[in-house]
Formats: structure tokens, C-alpha cells, sequence
């Protein structure tokens, strides 16, 4: 069972990354339900994710 580090750092299992083909620099999001943290995993870079936030922003 995965430590969390000093650092707040995980590891995230192999048999997960391998199964929802997690890869170096994809982005993961937690979402806040009740007592329970989700990981969400999305593709991409933290570059992707920054433009589409701002895109998004900039719609409302």
C-alpha cells in the first residue's frame, strides 16, 4: 500500500497507471465527496489543462 512523502507525494500503483493508461505529465484532478477523495485522471499536459481553464474563465 502506497506512503504518502514529506512531500505529500504518492505513488501511484503500476496495475492502476497500466489499467487507465496513466503516463508521465498526464494530469490527475481530486474531487471532494463527503468523507472521500477522488482521483480523476486526464490526458494531457499541465499547459493543456492552464488554457483550458482560462478559455473557460474567459466564457463566463
Amino acid at each position: 500500500m502506497p506512503r504518502i512523502t514529506t512531500k505529500g507525494q504518492v505513488t501511484i500503483p503500476k496495475e492502476i497507471r497500466d489499467r487507465f493508461g496513466v503516463k508521465p505529465g498526464d494530469i490527475v484532478e481530486f474531487i471532494l465527496k463527503e468523507d472521500t477523495v477522488c482521483l480523476h485522471f486526464k490526458k494531457g499536459t499541465i499547459l493543456d489543462a492552464i488554457i483550458k481553464k482560462s478559455l473557460k474563465d474567459k466564457t463566463r
